[in-house]
Formats: structure tokens, C-alpha cells, sequence
């Protein structure tokens, strides 16, 4: 079974100013790390329909899933909906089922033209039907084709992509690290000539040091695979190749 490879898209020019940190990024990519599917692009956009229609355009066609963050609200800078129609060459409609469920959220009020923003989607969008109505989130999933629209607050976010992430493929990784007293470059040959011998192992090399303490220096390699053989050949290999002088600490 392949990974699903997926792009994200975080749109907002608040995000971009940095007057608001971006969560979104981390918590999917912690999601999918664990869940062994690939977050294979994240990009920015500001709130520009150019701009998103173009990111949009290149994302979902070079990956299996694009999902966006941000930008769909009801104030004039949402321009989410209006991006990806014109990416996908599509007209902007307010959908029905949408206008109602908003309807029924504001107690059968007459919306406002700002309420009514939070129900216009691309013509050939879908939706995810709940099974039970939740007041906190109470707007459906919508899609088109292989575009996944996500609200952008961060507790939103969370929710509808857990809503979602059975429908990607992936298989998590099985794990390994080793802890090594020394500098970096002293391993350097060893990690590369391991890199070399199993090209289905991720190999990672992470150091970290006390400042004015030479003797401080520790190496954390990690390695990852989907085989449990090849990870275990892999420390084997790795630890035999290593300077007689540097310390294996685990």
C-alpha cells in the first residue's frame, strides 16, 4: 500500500505577517507522520484569489490531495471559495444544503450578506453530511475533487481533518535512533556510506552540544523503514562503520 502524498496549502496574509502563528502545519504533519502518510508540500499564500487559484492549480494537480487552511469565513479578505473555482475553471454558486444548515445554526434568521458568504462554494463542489449535528462544528466538509477546503482555526482545523484522514492511505514507519558521543563530521563517511547500502531506510542526523563544553557533543542518528529487517541491518551496519573512538551511548 503507497502513501497518500499531500499537499498544504495555509492561506492568510495574518499567517504570512506573522502576527499570527501558524498550528495548523505541525498538527497535520504530527497527524500524518503517525499515521505513515506523506506530507510531501507546504506552502503560504495571502488572501489574494490569483495567488490561491495558482497554488491551488499546480498543488492538486502534482499531488494526490490538497487540503487548504484559512480563508474561508465570512469578511471580505475569504476568498478561499473564489481561488480554487478559478483554479478549477469552475463558477461560484451558493450551495443549498450549506444556506440551510447556516439557516438553522442563526435560528431560522434571514442570513446577512456576510452569513451567506459561508455558503457559496465551486460549482462542482461536495460536501461530508455529519451523522449527527455538532453546534461547535456545524458546517460540513466541503470538497472538489481531490481539494479538501479546511477552515483555518487551528481547534476547526483539527477536527475536520481528523474527520477526514481515514479516506488517505499510509502505513507508519517503524523506528530506530542511535546516540553517539562525538562531532558530526567525524561520522560522516560512516552515515554516508549506510545511506549508500539501504536506500529503503530514512537516515536523519541530528547534533547538539553544551556551548564552551567540547566534550558535550552527541549525534542522534535516526533511521526509519517500513521493514523491520532492513532498520535492524541498518544499526548494524552503521555502528560497525563508526570511528573506533566514538562512544555508541544506546
Amino acid at each position: 500500500m503507497s502513501s497518500s502524498r499531500i499537499a498544504l496549502l495555509i492561506i492568510g496574509q495574518e499567517i504570512l505577517s506573522g502576527k499570527i502563528t501558524d498550528a495548523n502545519t505541525p498538527f497535520a504533519a504530527k497527524l500524518f507522520y503517525e499515521k505513515g502518510i506523506t506530507l510531501a508540500k507546504v506552502e503560504y499564500v495571502p488572501d489574494d484569489i490569483d495567488e490561491i487559484a495558482c497554488a491551488v492549480k499546480e498543488l492538486s494537480e502534482k499531488y494526490d490531495y490538497l487540503i487548504t487552511s484559512g480563508g474561508i469565513g465570512p469578511t471580505h479578505d475569504d476568498v478561499t471559495m473564489e481561488g480554487i473555482a478559478k483554479a478549477l475553471g469552475q463558477k461560484i454558486i451558493k450551495h443549498n444544503y450549506l444556506e440551510t444548515t447556516l439557516i438553522r445554526h442563526y435560528k431560522g434568521a434571514v442570513l446577512t450578506a456576510a452569513q451567506g458568504r459561508m455558503a457559496i462554494v465551486p460549482e462542482k463542489a461536495e460536501i461530508l453530511v455529519p451523522t449527527t449535528y455538532d453546534e461547535d462544528y456545524f458546517l460540513p466538509q466541503v470538497y472538489v475533487g481531490n481539494i479538501y477546503i479546511m477552515p483555518g482555526v487551528p481547534k476547526s482545523f483539527a477536527h475536520y481533518l481528523n474527520q477526514i484522514i481515514h479516506l488517505f492511505s499510509g502505513q507508519p514507519l517503524l523506528h530506530d535512533e542511535i546516540s553517539i558521543k562525538g562531532i558530526e563530521t567525524k561520522l560522516t563517511a560512516a552515515l554516508n556510506r549506510s545511506v549508500h547500502k539501504f536506500p529503503n531506510v530514512r537516515f536523519g542526523s541530528y547534533p547538539s552540544f553544551e556551548p564552551s563544553n567540547p566534550d558535550s557533543f552527541i549525534v542522534e542518528i535516526t533511521m526509519e523503514s517500513l521493514e523491520a529487517e532492513a532498520l535492524n541491518e541498518a544499526r548494524e551496519f552503521l555502528i560497525k562503520q563508526l570511528p573506533k573512538d566514538m562512544q555508541v551511548l544506546n
